[in-house]
């Protein structure tokens, strides 16, 4: 089974937002296969938007973070790409019955999204070349990140 816990409102969407009982916007939905997970998040993730998502999974055979990955980009096809790839052999390699808690956030941008994923205390997938420093708060449209790859 996987548990997806997912959050695609941005800080600046959320009005009278409380960090303190940040768990009750986190949605939490099961799925029993990788098909219909992976046909979900392709219908909720919009490739318009100018968001920076980050996305979470693994863990070692202990139930620890050790093996973990946390992968951030604001291009949605590299998101759905590292599932229907990276993840998929994780989840369909493992045993059967094999539980997993994948993370789904997004954020407004690259500071915020880094800021989470050390909070997740895992290694991130963005490469620094591609985060130009003198942005406070570098987003796609302010010309602070560099795209490397086509938009979807």
């Amino acid at each position: 089974m996987i548990t997806l816990n997912i959050d695609l409102t941005t800080e600046s969407e959320r009005e009278h937002f409380d960090p303190d009982n940040m768990e009750y916007t986190i949605g939490t939905i099961e799925f029993d296969n990788f098909i219909d997970f992976n046909v979900y998040l392709m219908c909720e993730m919009n490739a318009g938007d100018q968001k920076v998502y980050i996305l979470g999974y693994g863990g070692d055979e202990d139930g620890g973070d050790e093996d973990g990955i946390v992968f951030i980009d604001h291009l949605t096809c590299n998101i759905l790409d590292n599932v229907s790839s990276h993840l998929r052999d994780v989840y369909e390699g493992s045993v059967e019955d094999f539980d997993m808690n994948v993370f789904l956030f997004a954020q407004d941008n690259y500071n915020d999204a880094y800021r989470l994923a050390i909070d997740l205390k895992e290694t991130t997938g963005m490469l620094d070349f591609q985060i130009e420093t003198d942005k406070p708060d570098p987003t796609v449209s302010n010309g602070g990140i560099k795209v490397t790859q086509l938009p979807n």
